[in-house]
């Protein structure tokens, strides 16, 4: 403009040069106009857009700031110059300011376009939105740099909401299809509770961002080892470690101390807790060999929490980390969760094992019925069904039931005895000694008697011989032992063992009790079935030695046969005979099975001390081994008879002794006591039944079977 003006100033020359400078300051006068209009025009638009202006003089570092920028930094009343634009930038996103900045100016990116945070004049830090174009030289180097920054504070805080709202919406989303996921397999689950638990460990490790879980539950006084995750084949010296180390209730570890107070425990840094602290705490040894296991693991962070049965802890679990970083409220929340759900699993699957333990003793109770019903008076059966049942139901790897027969001990069934002890059993009757349980049941005791450790005990320490074989020869180390019991008396003993040293639950206790019951209904039961037959027989043999007594008047000899014959069928007797007494010898009256020159022997008379107590009033003797006998007449008797055990019965009226029926049998099997005094009655109920050697019929026998009846 100012050169066209010279022209016309020129071509003017002479003319009208005042007419030219009116021209010219009109024309001055108009475009200042013009350029404050658009200044003024520029103010508004800074003022009304929410952007602040500058522009930078690179070589001078002059910076020019439009007013609302120095609103935006809230410098109001002080000049913003470029030296404190450095100082204004967090330290955190300074270095990329920088380096955005330099790849503008070197060209590698068109225009400065960086988020960053700069500090408000009221000390906090607000996020900014920095663009820039810069004004390069003919040489492209860049010397200004004009550019416009927005306060992108609100939108920061709300896309940070919005991610924190998305994060927490993910979360719930995991948390309640982790939970879904859990009581869907809690539901599906039936009585293996392991992988279930297992699920629990690995979900509460994966949702808190834990390195490794552990399951605790407890068993008596401690906890044990359950489940785990996230140990690798390196940790398994560690993971043998902890389960053969069960943890007491104690502040000494982080799971005692969760137990012990039945609340969170939170250790935000392992490391950082010094060994005298722990000491002071008084912890075990045990437990601060736990603590440095941990610590060797480099555990650092850990959490318990409680797995809690109204109100009362079963178990814990325990999520750790390998770096220091305390768990959040959230996290702890979330693992108390998995606690109530880990609880609902541990009682739905307890409820279900008694369900099936209560099915299980039903129907062994109702299969021992069974046999029972189906074996009247043969207890053999029902004891080997008995044993198999309590056995399989109370795991235990062997065990018996006896019965007591005056001082003898004797095996009434057994089951699974190793093979030594079953060879040691079979030799010997003998009552097991002082401070045993049969000692002590015989002696008045009628609780169940459990021995935890049968090598632990004074009786294995003392020598006691059946002690001694049941533990070195059978194995034993746990035994529970009940009475058998009827009214104030005890039968028998019914026992079962274990081979390692593990106590029977009151559970199991109660079961072989119930079986001990039922052991005594079935002895009550076949008592009473072989009384009842026993009684019939005799009753039969009672009839059919009268009928023959009536078809044989005056001749005892067909009476006395026929008492005989059913004498020893009644008492499963191979041979015997039926003496009469005539004040110096018995006679045989009559013989069965024996050789003939034998009975022959015996109807002339024989006599001896082995007869001697039944002179002096005994009512029974019982040799259960004849070739044991110290008299020449009893060896003659077992060589050439050929019989071990037995039996003599002496036939009195009143107290006047008549003679005796002799039974015997070909094997060494000693009588019981009951069974002894049970033949005793049937002889004699049977021989008296005969009309006595006195009676008018007697004179009319022959003289070979009977005696003079002057000379009694």
């Amino acid at each position: 403009m100012a050169r066209r003006g010279h022209t016309a100033i020129a071509e003017r020359q002479g003319e009208r040069p005042q007419a030219s400078v009116a021209e010219l300051e009109a024309r001055i006068a108009a475009l200042t106009a013009e350029l404050r209009a658009k200044d003024e025009r520029y103010g508004l638009v800074t003022q009304a857009v929410a952007e602040g202006i500058y522009e930078w003089e690179i070589d001078s570092n002059a910076l020019w700031v439009s007013a609302r920028l120095i609103e935006i930094f809230g410098f109001h009343g002080r000049d913003l110059t470029a030296g404190d634009w450095n100082e204004l930038v967090h330290p955190e996103d300074f270095a990329r300011y920088r380096a955005a900045l330099r790849d503008c100016f070197r060209g590698v990116t068109a225009r400065l376009d960086c988020g960053y945070r700069v500090r408000h004049g009221d000390g906090a830090y607000r996020w900014i939105e920095d663009r820039a174009v810069p004004v390069r030289n003919a040489a492209g180097r860049a010397v200004r740099l004009t550019g416009a920054l927005t306060d992108i504070s609100e939108r920061k805080a709300t896309d940070q909401a919005l991610r924190e709202r998305t994060s927490e919406l993910e979360e719930s989303l995991d948390y309640q299809t982790a939970t879904s996921d859990m009581l869907r397999a809690i539901s599906r689950s039936t009585f293996d509770l392991e992988p279930l638990l297992a699920t629990v460990a690995e979900t509460a490790a994966r949702l808190c961002a834990g390195d490794m879980a552990l399951i605790y539950r407890r068993d008596g006084d401690a906890y044990e080892l359950a489940a785990s995750f996230g140990f690798s084949a390196e940790d398994n010296e560690f993971i043998g470690f902890i389960e053969h180390h069960p943890i007491q209730p104690s502040r000494g570890t982080l799971v005692g101390q969760t137990a012990l107070e039945g609340g969170v425990a939170h250790i935000g840094d392992l490391g950082a807790l010094p060994r005298p602290a722990w000491h002071q705490r008084g912890i075990s040894s045990a437990e601060f060999a736990w603590i440095e296991a941990l610590q060797r693991r480099r555990v650092r962070t850990m959490l318990g929490v409680p797995l809690l049965r109204e109100g009362v802890p079963i178990g814990v679990i325990a999520v750790a980390r390998g770096m220091v970083r305390p768990f959040t409220q959230k996290q702890i929340a979330l693992v108390t969760t998995f606690a109530d759900q880990a609880v609902i699993a541990i009682e739905n699957a307890r409820l279900m094992n008694e369900t099936r333990e209560a099915l299980a003793q039903q129907t062994a109770t109702a299969e021992v019925l069974q046999v029972i019903n189906a074996s009247p008076g043969n207890l053999a059966p029902v004891f080997d069904a008995m044993l198999e049942k309590a056995m399989h139901l109370c795991e235990g790897a062997f065990g018996g039931l006896w019965t007591f027969d005056g001082d003898r001990y004797v095996a009434a069934a057994l089951r699974g005895v190793p093979a030594a002890y079953a060879e040691f059993l079979g030799e010997t009757t003998a009552m097991p000694g002082p401070g045993s349980a049969p000692d002590r049941f015989r002696r008045g005791e009628r609780s169940v008697i459990q021995n935890i450790d049968l090598m632990a005990e004074e009786l294995y320490r003392a020598g006691d011989p059946q002690r001694r074989a049941l533990v070195d020869l059978g194995s034993a180390r746990t035994a529970m032992q009940v009475p058998l019991c009827r009214d104030d008396a005890v039968l028998g003993v019914i026992t079962i063992y274990r081979q390692e040293v593990r106590p029977f639950s009151d559970k199991q206790i109660a079961l072989l009790q119930n079986f001990a019951a039922q052991a005594v209904i079935a002895m009550e039961n076949a008592r009473l079935i072989t009384e009842t037959r026993e009684a019939l027989e005799q009753q039969t043999a009672t009839a059919e030695v009268l009928q023959v007594i009536n078809s044989s008047p005056g001749d005892l000899a067909p009476v006395f046969d026929a008492m005989l014959e059913k004498a020893h069928s009644l008492c499963g007797a191979t041979r015997g005979a039926l003496f009469l007494w005539d004040g110096a010898t018995f006679r045989a009256a009559a013989a069965h099975g024996y050789p003939e020159d034998l009975a022959e022997r015996l109807r002339q008379g024989i006599s001896g001390p082995i007869f001697a107590p039944l002179l002096d009033g005994a009512h029974l003797i019982h040799y259960p081994d004849l070739t044991q006998v110290d008299d020449p007449l009893a060896r003659a008797v077992a060589e050439r008879g050929g019989v071990r055990t037995n039996l003599l019965i002496p036939l009195r009226k009143d107290s006047a002794l008549l003679g005796m029926i002799s039974c015997n049998r070909h094997a060494c099997r000693s009588a019981t006591t009951s069974s002894r005094s049970s033949t005793a009655g049937r002889l004699r109920s049977t021989a008296l039944s005969a009309p006595s050697p006195n009676s008018r019929y007697a004179c009319r026998a022959p003289a070979r079977r009977c005696h003079n009846p002057q000379r009694r």
